[in-house]
Order: structure tokens, then sequence, then C-alpha cells
């Protein structure tokens, strides 16, 4: 069948970092994220705001590691699966994050946790990955998936369990910022 299959996302995040050795430093952000997705049978759409994360960096030359935690308000959200509708309006959302950058790669793990503001249905885990190389300088690769587990109410008025996830893959012009010519 014909449709329509996607996603758009994205964040804004301005903060402090302190270098308290050559290679250490501990961060803090403040901003907001937003992300809608799905097809003719799913959706998921969420609005954070404001958006808080604090971590530790280190950075060494063309190397960058960075771990931390998110939490946020989720001001509007809603997640449906075929007929079956959960809003995530006025949930709170917390979780982890991992970033690594080498001169020509870029790997990103991210866990988030929307707790559910109705009490007899599970909370909402998404788990999403990314993974970018520059094989010809200017030129990226990416692999990019993502998997949602929540439940939704069956007909019976139970709720039932839900996975759903993609994988896909990105070609794309840019660079690693920061990242040597070589």
């Amino acid at each position: 069948s014909a449709g329509i299959d996607g996603l758009f996302g994205g964040a804004l995040l301005v903060g402090l970092r302190l270098p308290v050795s050559a290679h250490h430093a501990p961060f803090a952000r403040l901003g907001f994220a937003g992300e809608i997705q799905g097809n003719e049978r799913y959706h998921y759409s969420r609005f954070d705001l404001p958006l808080a994360e604090v971590g530790h960096q280190y950075v060494n030359d063309d190397l960058l590691l960075e771990l931390g935690i998110r939490f946020s308000p989720v001001l509007a959200g809603r997640f449906r699966s075929n007929s079956e509708v959960r809003l995530l309006s006025s949930s709170f959302s917390f979780g982890s994050f991992a970033t690594a950058q080498l001169a020509l790669a870029r790997f990103d793990l991210l866990y988030t946790r929307i707790e559910a503001s109705d009490r007899s249905m599970r909370a909402v885990d998404t788990f999403q990955g990314l993974a970018c190389i520059l094989p010809l300088k200017d030129i990226a690769l990416c692999l990019d998936g993502q998997l949602v587990r929540t439940d939704v109410s069956g007909p019976s008025g139970s709720s039932t369990p839900l996975t759903s996830g993609f994988v896909g893959g990105l070609l794309g012009v840019g660079g690693i910022n920061g990242s040597k010519q070589r």
C-alpha cells in the first residue's frame, strides 16, 4: 500500500563546560527537543521543554567520549499503533546518552524513558543509535536505528505489549566537527 513513512526530530541545547584537567570536563546543558515519526499504522511524537543534560567529557586530539543523563517534562506527545492512541503529554522523561567521536567516525547511543501518566500502562522506552563514518573526506555513511517498547490498550481494556523499531541508512555530505582532514 502507498503511504508516508518518516522521521523528523532534533534538539537545541546550550550549556557550560568546566575543564577540570587537560582532557576531562563535566558539563551541563539546557534547551528543548522534539520528534515526530510514523507511517499509516504507527505514530510517535513528543516535545520536551525544558530539556536538561549533565555529564562528563573526555577530549584528546581526535577523540571525544561523552556520557550523560537527561531529563525533561514532555509538554506534548502521542503514541499510536493502528487505532490505539496513548497521550504522552504531561509526562516526565529521563534517560542517558553516550557519544564516541573519532577523526573519521561518530557513534551515538540514547535511551529515553517516558513515564506513563496512566499508572495502568507501561512507560515508553526508546533506544536510539547512530553510527557514521567518513570514508571519503566529506561523504558520510550512517546507520540509524530505533526501538520503542510500550503497551497499548487492548480490545478488552487490558494492556498489550508493543515493540516497534526501524533501521535505516543515510548518505550525506559534511564532516565531523573538529576532525582533522587526512
